[in-house]
């Protein structure tokens, strides 16, 4: 079931796409007031609004899904509501790995984390992260299926010797 969802073998390809977007979040700062810029002499976005949100989003989301082991947690807890021994054992991950991941998901408001009777259940805050998530693998995969056309039709234009 969950490993539907995250096939380990594409772990790596998630994982280059996802380091591509956030470098694209981390533009330096004169880039992104030149961007800004263009953007406000088109009157789409107030110039600091855009560098706020640009900031906030890379603090907040870029930062927390930059490592594979949290997007596959993320996941783990769309299913339902789990605690750390639970998303351990689905994600085979260790139980301290999947407790210090969990703080970090937590710290960045993406889990949230209710007390039920001894155990601690962490749940995803907004179920949209998954939906973003999707957005991206489906991108990777039609950057993947894109580059492998490519390298066949170079492959199909060599002369054969």
């Amino acid at each position: 079931m969950l490993r539907l969802l995250l096939d380990p073998s594409r772990w790596m390809e998630l994982h280059l796409a996802l380091d591509n977007c956030w470098q694209d979040c981390a533009l330096s700062d004169g880039n992104l007031r030149l961007q800004a810029r263009r953007r406000d002499r088109q009157g789409d976005r107030d110039v600091n609004t855009l560098i706020g949100e640009v900031n906030q989003l890379h603090a907040h989301i870029c930062q927390a899904l930059a490592d594979p082991t949290r997007i596959l947690i993320l996941y783990a807890l769309y299913e339902h509501p789990r605690n750390v021994t639970e998303i351990a054992a689905d994600c085979e991950i260790p139980q301290p790995t999947v407790s210090r991941h969990l703080k970090a998901l937590r710290d960045r408001g993406l889990v949230v984390s209710t007390r039920k009777g001894n155990a601690v259940m962490y749940s995803l805050r907004d179920s949209r992260v998954i939906e973003a998530l999707n957005i991206m693998r489906a991108l990777l995969a039609d950057l993947l299926s894109q580059n492998a056309r490519l390298a066949d039709e170079v492959d199909s234009s060599k002369p054969e010797s």
